[in-house]
């Protein structure tokens, strides 16, 4: 409607402005705003102020008048048609399917003045009818406007109302034919069927109700009794409203209102708990009696009853809540309430301790969010602000379901902060105090994922009640619990002990129990807190130590007392020297005190009587401050050598010429540093991103680039001490990409982040400075001998669980000595250190060094005639595989890995030396060892036609012999003579021939016509063969043996050979094998011969 100026609207546009106006009041016209609003407030004052002026009733009747009407356009009825048509309804509606009765009792309690809500039932033949009274101030003009819309926000912005959307009370009609509302108006709505035309039509009416009694809303809703509610499940309400008519108790009529499942839920009546609970509601419903016929005739009653003792401290509050079933208390439940500024308060009910268990956690928007989150948690109930539009889930968008679920995972900490502080134990009763304490115990008896939420947030049982015995106000002064021992170890006299008994047992009593620890007794302590405590005594679970404050023995108390934590590793010298000046122990008593850390092994160079045995350098490197006793005790242990070493590494502190001030968010004022000092928050919130974060733009960094430039004495002595003392790996971590030792003020845990500020903007909860050493000159490592070489990578290897993570290279350059080689053999192959650093090593050689040639000579010939190289190989003892294997070529030394050549050094000589030295061990035979060698692509003109016959050659004398049943397929025999022999052959040679061409040429028809020379045999696969002849007649014109055999043949004569010689015998030529064959008996050196045709032995010239 277009509205002009100086035009004044009449009663029915006013009306219909008022809807509009409604939609928004933000965003309505200025223009208009203050005559709609003046129409408002006189409907208000008519319909609330019994205010009887004309401009009132007119409006009323102009609003009465657009309200009426069986018009199916109208916006109400439109809803109420498309609800029995459409299985869908307008938006949301479906999803009141099982919590339809929620929303009667939801619109009742934001209401309501009072806190009862009567539930009459009644019915006839075809129906059933529900009546609610409830005390009510009566509607206001915007009540009227949400009631006949659809989906008007009109409480949105009521924070003491559970409603926002206007939808849930429309959702009946799904299933109800007949509402009515009689409060200060008459609002009746109706469903009917026109039989003649199969259609159904509604008409809504408004009108003022004159016999209102000021006080009493009455809702009236009445369905059909039948089988099918269009999906809603309707029949639990049926059964319920003919148990109200029996009159019945069971408990049946219980299971409708205390079931843990919603479909069986007619109402979860342990949203009473909450229906008082939001923000600026004064009161709510707590009891509802259900009756039939009239209010005289009650057949049960549900109620929430809250003591008396409501206890508010700041912006909480306590209270303990029954929940009853007519006069039966049913459950328990304490309360506890934040209210929040601008925003929603957030409530948490505890069930009893003994109704505590692990279930699925249920939530409240006042009234159960049957969908939310199936998480594995504690039994609690918890009201907060959250839901869906039809309050089936905590929110209609799942992608922002996490987040909701850690803002009031958030709140939850601070519910449990608060029942568990000083203030709040100081302000209930000695009875609450208690019973919240087994609560809280028995929380952290169940649920593992409790102790984490506790533990992480700081929460700890301290001010809880944990014992009968009471100190001042009411509070258990002693929270620090431990066990002793019949015999501690202070109580023992000890051989050059000075001091008495008594003298100990008062320090240990002053300085360690103090006032505030004391003996865990089952006797003493409340029953229901002894489960969790011996929980937490026979695991020593960390979590769960610090929320009881449980320090397992007189030990771990000592170590508290010292760090300040029971859970370090081990003290520092710092900590007891500053334990000490802090405690103001006397001088007299330090040696007591120092005995004690002795006989309770706290610090490895303190003995039980209290004299220090030695020092830790990690301690002494840090210690830069006040030279006590204990300091000067420690500095006699390291001389001049050291304190340059330390000297040296102090250069290296981060900051170790400037200091300054850094701030933080979350943190009051700048935080100012020392020289050697960085300043860090750290964070211990459940849902901070890291633990620990520092100014990235506040510091300086110094370094040396490597260990040569740190100095190479001083780096030998610092890697000495580092061996020594597991301090320096433990308190190693990295800092902006350098390698950095830091103090033993910085926490061995959490994640260290490169942030000025937390992400969330949350308060943190420390500040602490600790000084940073930049070590990542130990990051390249120089080597400048052998023997430093194998110190170093022995060890690297040995602690490769640490330094594989910091060592970036290593370079080593030294001298080639006589033994280089096979000491680098057995350490490579000892340590394994290729698969872990990288290393480039370099080896100087100043002259051509001859090797001890293992080989044997002939072999070496043969090679050297094939290839033009010479082969020098060594032998050595194995050290873990059978295949171990290094060579010397070409100013590369390379070693056999992972079935393929790794390059390990580079070899610098001053003269070209083209010879090849091989190292292998000595279970791997020397021949395959050359021919592995020869097989890298990185030895020149090498095929692997080169490489098979190298393969093929058998040495003479071969160590090992053959068995007598081998020898058997051995005889002494002429061959039978081949007529396709060719003879009178033309000069030909193998030379220029590949391993193939010959085993063709020499198994063909003319020659060995595919059998075996030695076996007669046809061959399945033939193996060439390459000996020597030692014929003294022949070998000058035969050098080498040549011929084909089979597979069992060759590798007979592999490990039996002795000699081959080539013979003529009357014209006859003949080869002669002279091998060893080992019997039970004996061994014993055998012969056979076989003739060779005239292509065969061709070939050997």
């Amino acid at each position: 409607m277009l509205v002009y100026r100086g035009y004044k609207m009449n009663n029915t546009e006013k009306i219909d402005q008022i809807r509009i106006y409604y939609m928004n009041p933000d965003l309505y016209s200025k223009k208009n705003k203050e005559e709609i609003e003046n129409a408002i407030k006189a409907l208000d004052n008519y319909l609330l102020c019994d205010d009887d002026t004309a401009e009132g009733k007119e409006l009323f009747e102009a609003l009465s008048e657009r309200y009426s009407t069986a018009d199916p356009n109208s916006p109400i009825n439109t809803l109420m048609l498309q609800t029995r048509i459409d299985d869908e309804g307008i938006s949301a509606t479906k999803g009141y399917a099982q919590i339809y009765f929620n929303e009667i009792v939801q619109n009742a309690n934001d209401n309501t003045t009072g806190t009862d809500l009567w539930v009459i039932v009644d019915k006839n033949s075809e129906d059933y009818i529900v009546d609610f009274y409830y005390d009510d101030k009566g509607f206001s003009v915007q009540n009227i406007i949400g009631l006949f819309n659809v989906e008007f926000h009109i409480k949105k912005n009521d924070m003491s109302t559970t409603g926002k959307h206007g939808v849930g009370i429309k959702s009946l009609f799904y299933f109800v034919d007949e509402l009515s509302i009689a409060s200060n108006i008459e609002a009746n709505f109706k469903i009917a069927k026109l039989e003649e035309e199969d259609m159904e039509i509604a008409e809504s009416e408004l009108k003022i109700n004159d016999k209102w009694d000021q006080k009493t809303t009455h809702l009236r809703i009445c369905y059909k009794q039948k089988e099918n509610y269009k999906g809603f499940n309707v029949k639990k309400l049926n059964r319920l409203i003919e148990l109200i008519i029996a009159k019945a108790n069971s408990e049946e009529v219980k299971t409708y209102f205390e079931d843990e499942d919603q479909e069986k839920l007619v109402f979860d009546y342990r949203s009473l708990l909450f229906m008082d609970k939001n923000k600026g509601k004064t009161v709510g419903i707590k009891n509802i009696y259900f009756g039939y016929k009239n209010k005289e005739n009650i057949s049960f009653s549900i109620s929430s009853e809250t003591e008396e003792e409501k206890i508010k401290i700041g912006e909480k509050n306590i209270e303990k809540n029954c929940l009853k079933f007519n006069e039966n208390v049913r459950q328990i439940y304490y309360v506890v309430t934040i209210e929040k500024n601008n925003e929603q308060n957030f409530s948490v009910a505890f069930p009893q301790f003994n109704q505590i268990k692990k279930t699925k956690k249920r939530f409240y928007e006042t009234f159960y969010i049957p969908n939310a989150p199936d998480t594995d948690d504690l039994n609690l109930l918890v009201n907060s602000k959250y839901s869906s539009v039809d309050r089936r889930k905590l929110t209609d968008k799942d992608e922002e379901e996490k987040k909701i679920l850690d803002c009031i995972n958030n709140d939850i900490v601070q519910v449990f902060k608060f029942i568990t502080s000083e203030e709040c134990q100081k302000g209930i009763s000695s009875e609450w105090r208690k019973e919240i304490s087994q609560i809280f115990h028995v929380c952290l008896e169940t649920s593992d994922e409790f102790i984490k939420l506790c533990y992480e947030n700081k929460i700890h049982n301290r001010y809880l009640m944990k014992y009968e015995e009471k100190g001042e106000n009411g509070l258990n002064n002693r929270y620090i619990a431990y066990r002793k021992e019949p015999k501690e170890a202070y109580e023992k006299k000890l051989l050059g002990q000075t001091w008495s008994k008594d003298d100990v047992i008062a320090i240990v009593e002053k300085y360690i129990l103090k006032e505030d620890a004391i003996v865990f007794d089952e006797n003493k302590y409340i029953k229901e807190l002894l489960n969790v405590y011996r929980k937490a005594f026979e695991t020593d679970e960390k979590e769960l130590c610090y929320v009881l404050w449980v320090y397992g023995s007189i030990k771990e108390l000592i170590k508290f007392r010292i760090k300040g934590n029971r859970f370090c590793e081990s003290l520092v010298l710092s900590d007891i020297d500053n334990w000490i000046i802090k405690e103001n122990i006397e001088r007299k008593d330090e040696k007591i005190v120092c005995s004690l850390i002795g006989r309770y092994n706290l610090y490895p160079y303190i003995n039980a009587i209290g004299d220090m045995t030695g020092a830790s350098f990690y301690e002494y490197l840090f210690q830069d401050g006040e030279e006590t006793s204990i300091v000067q005790r420690q500095k006699s242990f390291f001389n001049e050598k050291y304190e340059e070493l330390k000297k040296r590494l102090h250069l290296l502190f981060v900051n170790a010429e400037r200091g300054g001030t850094v701030s933080f968010k979350g943190i009051e004022g700048p935080q100012e540093y020392n020289k050697k000092q960085i300043v860090f928050c750290t964070s211990y919130h459940v849902n901070a991103s890291y633990d620990t974060y520092y100014d990235k733009g506040n510091f300086a960094i110094y370094c040396y680039r490597n260990t040569d430039e740190f100095g190479v004495e001083l780096y030998e002595l610092f890697l000495k001490l580092w061996k020594e003392d597991k301090n320096f790996e433990r308190h190693t971590r990295n800092f902006v990409t350098y390698m950095m030792l830091t103090d033993s003020a910085y926490p061995e845990w959490g994640n260290l982040k490169e942030e000025t500020d937390h992400p969330r903007g949350r308060k943190t909860e420390q500040v602490f400075w600790s000084g940073f050493i930049n070590l990542s000159f130990m990051q390249d490592v120089k080597i400048h001998s052998l023997e430093q070489y194998e110190k170093y990578i022995s060890y690297f290897t040995i602690e490769h669980a640490f330094w594989e993570k910091w060592i970036k290279s290593i370079d080593a350059e030294f001298e080639y000595s006589e033994d280089c080689l096979q000491k680098l053999f057995a350490l490579y192959y000892k340590t394994g250190i290729w698969k872990k650093y990288k290393i480039h090593l370099k080896i100087k050689m100043n002259n051509v060094v001859e090797y001890k040639n293992c080989c044997p000579q002939e072999f070496c010939m043969f090679i050297e005639k094939l290839t033009g190289l010479k082969i020098s190989l060594m032998q050595i003892a194995q050290v873990k595989g059978k295949k171990e294997l290094i060579y010397l070529y070409n100013n590369k030394l390379k070693m056999w890995l992972n079935n393929s050549w790794e390059e390990i050094a580079e070899v610098v000589q001053e003269s070209e030396n083209k010879n090849i030295f091989i190292l292998c061990n000595q279970p791997m035979d020397m021949k395959n060892a050359v021919c592995k060698v020869l097989s890298d692509p990185d030895i020149p003109n090498i095929t692997t036609d080169t490489v098979e016959k190298c393969s093929a050659y058998i040495f003479n004398d071969q160590l090992y012999a053959a068995s007598g049943d081998d020898y058997v397929k051995f005889i002494d025999k002429e061959m039978e003579e081949n007529r396709r022999t060719r003879k009178k052959l033309g000069e030909y040679s193998a030379n220029g021939l590949s391993a193939d061409q010959l085993k063709y040429i020499i198994s063909a028809r003319g020659n060995n016509d595919g059998t075996c020379c030695c076996c007669g045999r046809k061959m399945e696969k033939k193996e060439l063969i390459i000996v020597d002849n030692s014929s003294e007649q022949t070998k000058e014109k035969y050098a080498k043996i040549i011929n084909v055999v089979c597979k069992e043949c060759c590798n007979i004569l592999k490990i039996s050979h002795k000699k081959s010689e080539v013979i003529n015998e009357d014209g006859k030529w003949k080869v002669e094998h002279t091998c060893v064959v080992q019997n039970s008996h004996q061994s014993k050196t055998v012969k056979f011969s076989y003739c060779v045709s005239d292509g065969v032995r061709q070939l050997w010239k």
